[in-house]
C-alpha cells in the first residue's frame, strides 16, 4: 500500500514538472491576429524611431543649407521658409510656427497682400492645431478678406472651419463650444460653394464633416476614396487611417479601430512624425485590454514625442493617460516581481520535494526487493485479484471512457454475484430481496452523485410523459435504465443483464420514453449530459 502511494505521489510530482515546462510551448503555435501582427511590427519600429527622425532631420538640414546660401530673391526665401515649415509641422511645432512667422514678417516688409494672407492663414491653422485658440483667432483676424483671391479665400474658409472645429471640440464652456460648432458648419458650406466636387480637398472635407456629425456610412465612403488616392505608408495615409479609426470608434468596433490606429501609428513612425495622436490612443486601448507592458512602452514613446513636438495641447491630452498607465505599470511590476519570487520559492520547494520523493522511492524499491519472497506466499486468490486489477488498470489507461468501464465493471461484478447467489440459494424470496437491495443501493448511490437527475430528466420529456414516483421510491425501472445510460452503459443487452429484465423489455422502455421526449433524436445524448456542470 505504501509503495502504491509513493508511486502515485512521484507521478504527480513529475506531472507538475512536465506541465510547468510545457506551458510556454503550448501558446507558441497559436496564430497571430491582424492586430497582434501589426502590434509586433509597431513595437519593433518604435525601437528604430530615431533612424526615421534622422531622415527627416537630414531633409531639414538640406533646406537650412539652401536658406543660408541658395536664394536670390525674397520669393525664394519665402518658398524655402514654406518648405521648412512643412517639414517641421508634424515634427516640431514651435519651429514650424517660427518659419510661418518669418513669412508673415517678410510679406509685410515687401508689402505683398497675397503672400501675407497666405502666411497668416498657415500660421493661424497651425496655432489652432496646437490648441492656441486665442492667438489663432487674433492671427486670422489680420487677414484682409476683401482682397483675397479665389484660392486664398478657400484657404481662409478652410482655416476658419478648422479653427472653429478645434475650439468646438476642445473648448471650455458648452455654450461657446456650440457657437464654434455652428460657425464650423457655416464655413463648411462656404468651402463647398467655392470648390469643385472632385479632388482630395473635397473628399477630405466631406469625410471630416460626416465624422463630426456621426454619419458612419458616408464618412466610410469618402475615407475609402481618400485611402485609395494615396500611397500606403505615406503621411497622408497615416492621417486617413487615423480618420478611419475614428469612424470605427463611434461605431463601437474596437478591434477595427485598433487595427487602423496601428496602421496610422506605423506610418507616423516611419515618416518621422512626432505629432502622432494615434500612438497614445493605441496605448489607451491596450491598457483597457490588460496589455500593461505594451501600453506602458507606447505611452512613454508618445510622451517623448509630445515633449519633442512641443505643443501644449498634446501634453494636455496625453498627461492624464501617462499617469494612469504608469501607475498601473508600477503595480503590475510589483505583482510580477512577487509572482517571480513565489515561483522561485515554489521551484526550490518542488526540487527539494522531488529529491525527497526520489530518495523515498529508491528506499521503497530496495525494501520491495527484499520483501519479494514474502509476496510469493500470498494466497492464489489474492494473486489472481491483483493480476485482474493490473489488467483492469492497463485497460483503463488505454480507454477513452475510464469512468464508464470502471462503473460498468463493478456493476457487472454485483450482477455476477446475484447470478451466483440465485444458483446457490434456492430461496426465490431471498434472491429477490437481494435484487431489491441492489436496486436501493444503486438508486441511493446514483442520486448522491446526481441529486437533480429526476427533475432534469423530466425536463427532457413532454409534460404528459413526465415520471411521477410513488411514495418511498427513489428511482423506478425507467429511470434506472436511463441512469445507466447517464453512466455510459447504453447497450440494451448490458442494461437488461444488470437490471434483470429481458432485452425486449429494455427496448420497449427506451422506445416509449423516446417517443415522449421533446427532442426524440437528441434525447439520449441529452440524458448523458445531465449534471455535467453540477458541482
Amino acid at each position: 500500500m505504501k509503495n502504491k502511494l509513493t508511486n502515485r505521489f512521484l507521478k504527480r510530482i513529475l506531472f507538475c514538472v512536465i506541465l510547468l515546462c510545457g506551458v510556454p510551448s503550448m501558446t507558441m503555435g497559436k496564430p497571430l491576429s491582424v492586430n497582434d501582427s501589426l502590434l509586433q511590427v509597431y513595437m519593433s519600429e518604435i525601437k528604430r524611431s530615431n533612424e526615421y527622425l534622422s531622415v527627416r532631420q537630414q531633409r531639414i538640414d538640406t533646406l537650412l543649407e539652401q536658406r543660408r546660401n541658395q536664394w536670390s530673391s525674397w520669393k525664394d526665401l519665402y518658398r524655402v521658409n514654406c518648405l521648412l515649415a512643412a517639414e517641421y509641422r508634424p515634427y516640431r511645432c514651435k519651429e514650424a510656427l517660427r518659419y510661418y512667422q518669418m513669412n508673415v514678417q517678410l510679406a509685410r516688409e515687401v508689402g505683398d497682400r497675397d503672400f501675407l494672407a497666405e502666411s497668416l492663414t498657415d500660421l493661424a491653422y497651425l496655432l489652432a492645431s496646437a490648441g492656441v485658440y486665442h492667438e489663432a483667432f487674433s492671427t486670422i483676424a489680420l487677414v484682409d478678406t476683401a482682397s483675397l483671391s479665389e484660392q486664398a479665400r478657400v484657404a481662409y474658409y478652410r482655416c476658419m472651419y478648422h479653427l472653429h472645429g478645434e475650439a468646438g471640440f476642445y473648448g471650455g464652456l458648452e455654450t461657446y463650444m456650440e457657437e464654434h460648432r455652428e460657425q464650423r458648419d457655416r464655413y463648411f458650406q462656404l468651402i463647398m460653394e467655392n470648390i469643385p466636387d472632385t479632388g482630395v480637398l473635397y473628399l477630405s472635407l466631406r469625410e471630416s464633416y460626416a465624422r463630426e456629425h456621426l454619419e458612419a456610412d458616408v464618412a466610410m465612403m469618402y475615407n475609402r476614396m481618400l485611402l485609395q488616392s494615396v500611397r500606403p505608408g505615406s503621411p497622408e495615409y497615416a492621417l486617413y487611417a487615423y480618420c478611419r479609426s475614428d469612424i470605427y470608434r463611434f461605431m463601437n468596433k474596437e478591434d477595427e479601430q485598433l487595427e487602423w490606429l496601428l496602421r496610422s501609428a506605423l506610418a507616423d513612425v516611419r515618416n518621422g512624425i512626432t505629432d502622432n495622436g494615434s500612438s497614445w490612443m493605441v496605448a489607451e486601448i491596450l491598457y483597457h485590454r490588460g496589455d500593461i507592458q505594451s501600453s506602458f512602452e507606447i505611452i512613454h514613446y508618445s510622451l517623448a514625442n509630445a515633449s519633442f513636438y512641443d505643443a501644449s495641447l498634446r501634453m494636455w491630452q496625453i498627461s492624464p493617460l501617462v499617469n494612469i498607465i504608469s501607475t498601473s505599470y508600477l503595480v503590475h511590476q510589483r505583482e510580477l516581481n512577487s509572482r517571480l519570487v513565489w515561483a522561485l520559492v515554489c521551484s526550490i520547494l518542488l526540487a527539494l520535494l522531488l529529491m525527497v520523493t526520489i530518495l523515498l522511492y529508491v528506499k521503497r524499491t530496495r525494501r520491495i526487493h527484499l520483501q519479494s519472497r514474502e509476496i510469493e506466499i500470498l494466497s492464489n486468490d489474492l494473486r489472481k485479484a491483483n493480476e485482474q486489477l493490473q489488467r483492469t488498470n492497463y485497460a483503463l489507461l488505454e480507454s477513452n471512457h475510464v469512468k464508464d468501464e470502471y462503473i460498468g465493471h463493478y456493476l457487472n461484478l454485483y450482477s455476477d454475484y446475484l447470478d451466483k447467489l440465485r444458483k446457490q440459494v434456492k430461496d426465490p424470496a431471498f434472491t429477490q430481496s437481494e435484487i431489491d437491495r441492489f436496486y436501493r443501493e444503486f438508486d441511493t448511490a446514483f442520486l448522491s452523485i446526481y441529486p437533480d437527475f429526476v427533475a432534469n430528466f423530466n425536463q427532457l420529456l413532454r409534460e404528459e410523459g413526465r415520471i411521477v414516483l410513488r411514495k418511498g421510491e427513489l428511482l423506478n425501472t425507467e429511470l434506472r435504465i436511463y441512469a445507466l445510460i447517464r453512466l455510459g452503459i447504453d447497450n440494451s443487452v448490458n442494461i437488461s443483464r444488470l437490471l434483470r429484465y429481458s432485452v425486449n423489455t429494455i427496448y420497449n422502455y427506451r422506445a416509449r420514453l423516446k417517443n415522449l421526449a421533446i427532442d426524440r433524436d437528441a434525447f439520449e445524448s441529452q440524458v448523458q449530459q445531465i449534471g455535467t456542470f453540477t458541482k
